[in-house]
């Protein structure tokens, strides 16, 4: 490793433990989420008086930033024959018929569940039945709140790294950390790098939600508008300056919007925004204080600030707000060469007919290398009636057991042993060249600083630079705006 590499390496360590904010699987990232999507959603109101033992609330899993991993040690896991599984304690009502209600946002995910995963577990445990059901992204978080307030049943549920300290806090979850020392489970075998994401109120406290997987942003781009104009495929030597190079290159006729061909996408997503402003050497929050104050106003975060709106406003090589408004996703619809966005974005891409897309590691900045990513987890409700049974279908749906065919593109095994197998490339539906930039890129891996309160200030911070990327305001004092909103929010006088 060379001395660059080196300053980038300690770079990116000084910045992990902000990036991986202790949260959950997300995240999107899930986040990671996502961990993992870009938009938020209902955050979770005070936890319901608790009601009889069979009204069981929503769980939850925390943001946080874990430390980055080896190459290596995501890259080689050992074969999933060689481990021995771990064993979860009997429960002595589980011989009794016991049904679980489980709730997903991942629609497509549910329906391979139900296929093979859940008639798995069912077979080994025959006293369990779990009934699955879905909630789209947007409106999962309130139906659990609506759920709860409403004293329906509700055991198992996804659980995103954006949420999960306010469902932790609110009391909606399990701490899981006595079930996962009851089940000696090998962590060796695991992603163990982002569990820490999952506990509450810190890195070191309790774990409120197993993750199942990891997904990660990658740089997306049309191979179709890259071979028209002769233009070498991205990759892994690429900074942020290239890429503004090439988007120049590829942009074409933005005056006419039916002609319109764009280089990039730039906005204040989450899967991008927040790692362009690490990769300056800026944060959204601050790191010491548990994310309870904002600092977009410090030079390195402006900076960042400054490149996403000069790409729409000086550069023109991306499209504005305005321009997007009420249109369909630009880069599915092939009038875009390239975008940062959550792994899992391939299941949608992967609809694409008129074009070919491949995926490339997200750029460097000025400081370092910095990607968003996380886990989605698993969360046990806090009112259950069936907390082993409930944990046997985590760690199920988690561990060793499950199969790779199961998870939908972009996203990553929790257990190491399943993603190093050939049916866990299969399953990505895409050439193997995909699993290998998502690997390579987990060494990179930073959570989004999520902290509480996400939806309210995510939506303060996102509404006071718009007038930036609209060329309505200056950077700097759009970034002293959006500090001041975001604190209002945190401080609770927004």
């Amino acid at each position: 490793m060379n001395s660059p590499d080196l300053l980038e390496s300690a770079a990116r360590r000084r910045v992990s433990r902000a990036a991986f904010v202790r949260g959950a699987l997300g995240g999107s990232l899930a986040l990671l989420v996502a961990a993992c999507s870009s938009q938020p959603a209902a955050a979770p109101t005070a936890a319901p008086a608790s009601g009889s033992a069979a009204q069981p609330t929503a769980a939850a899993a925390k943001p946080t930033a874990a430390p980055a991993p080896t190459q290596a040690s995501a890259a080689q896991p050992t074969t999933q024959a060689a481990v021995a599984k771990p064993t979860v304690a009997a429960n002595p009502s589980s011989s009794q018929p016991v049904t679980l209600l489980y709730l997903t946002w991942d629609n497509a995910g549910l329906a391979l569940e139900q296929k093979k995963l859940i008639p798995d577990f069912q077979k080994a445990n025959p006293a369990i039945t779990v009934k699955g059901s879905y909630a789209p992204f947007a409106q999962y978080w309130q139906k659990i709140q609506t759920m709860a307030a409403a004293n329906e049943p509700l055991d198992v549920f996804w659980m995103s790294v954006a949420y999960s300290w306010d469902f932790a806090d609110k009391k909606f979850t399990k701490d899981l950390s006595p079930l996962v020392k009851e089940a000696n489970l090998d962590l060796s075998q695991y992603y163990t790098e982002v569990f820490d994401i999952l506990r509450y109120p810190n890195t070191t406290g309790d774990l409120y939600a197993f993750p199942s997987r990891w997904v990660i942003s990658v740089l997306f781009y049309n191979k179709n508008i890259f071979d028209a104009a002769s233009e070498p495929y991205p990759d892994e030597t690429w900074d942020y300056n290239k890429l503004l190079t090439v988007a120049q290159k590829l942009t074409k006729d933005t005056s006419d919007p039916a002609q319109a061909q764009w280089g990039t996408l730039s906005s204040t997503s989450n899967t991008y925004f927040d790692s362009l402003v690490k990769a300056y050497g800026g944060h959204v929050m601050d790191q010491n204080l548990n994310y309870t104050k904002c600092e977009l106003d410090q030079p390195e975060s402006i900076a960042a600030i400054q490149y996403a709106v000069d790409l729409v406003q000086k550069e023109h090589v991306a499209p504005s707000p305005t321009q997007l408004q009420g249109q369909p996703d630009p880069f599915l619809s092939g009038k875009v060469a390239m975008t940062i966005d959550g792994s899992y974005q391939m299941v949608t891409y992967g609809k694409a007919t008129k074009f070919v897309f491949d995926i490339a590691m997200v750029p460097k900045g000025p400081a370092l290398r910095s990607i968003y990513g996380g886990p989605d987890s698993i969360s046990i409700s806090s009112h259950t009636q069936h907390p082993e049974e409930s944990f046997k279908w985590v760690f199920f749906y988690c561990g060793p057991s499950r199969s790779a065919a199961s998870y939908t593109p972009g996203a990553v095994p929790i257990y190491k042993p399943t993603a190093a197998t050939p049916d866990w490339v299969k399953a990505m539906g895409n050439p193997p060249q995909h699993v290998q930039v998502i690997l390579d890129s987990y060494q990179y891996l930073d959570g989004a600083e999520f902290g509480t309160k996400w939806e309210e200030w995510r939506n303060a911070m996102t509404q006071a630079l718009t007038p930036a990327f609209l060329g309505k305001m200056s950077v700097p004092d759009a970034a002293k705006a959006a500090t001041t909103a975001v604190d209002k929010v945190l401080q609770g006088t927004g």
